[in-house]
């Protein structure tokens, strides 16, 4: 177990594994603390601490070359509105995201990229090419 930032046990993280090895990441990176009743959703306004999903996607992308890696992100309805199971968050416009475009701008290329509406939603990111 690591106490730090997700930014930085990343960096020391995934220096650690070979660029060779594959990679599953489950990333459910939203307000810190308030599931547990520790923090309320709205106890930060700085967003990387807030929903930190886009800054440690990028932080993935910088550190490896993640063609080969599989990614599986939770709670799509923070950042979109859509037909979930559970509904859409009315908190969104408010605390969530603006949409899910870096998803595209990091991943497109290298991954297909799919929508499941399934609970609050999920992005699930399957390489494109398997080697």
């Amino acid at each position: 177990m690591l106490c730090d930032t997700t930014i930085n046990a990343l960096s020391s993280v995934l220096n650690e594994i070979a660029a060779s090895k594959k990679i599953v990441y489950w990333l459910d990176a939203h307000f810190p603390g308030a599931d547990f009743g520790l923090s309320s959703y709205d106890g930060t306004a700085d967003r990387n601490l807030r929903i930190p999903l886009e800054s440690e996607l990028r932080k993935i992308c910088q550190l490896r070359d993640v063609k080969n890696d599989i990614f599986i992100i939770d709670d799509l309805r923070i950042y979109e509105d859509g037909p979930f199971q559970n509904g859409n968050w009315p908190e969104r416009l408010k605390l969530g995201g603006s949409g899910i475009g870096f998803v595209y701008e990091l991943l497109d290329k290298t991954h297909h990229i799919q929508r499941d509406y399934r609970d609050e939603g999920y992005i699930v990111c399957l390489p494109r090419e398997k080697s």
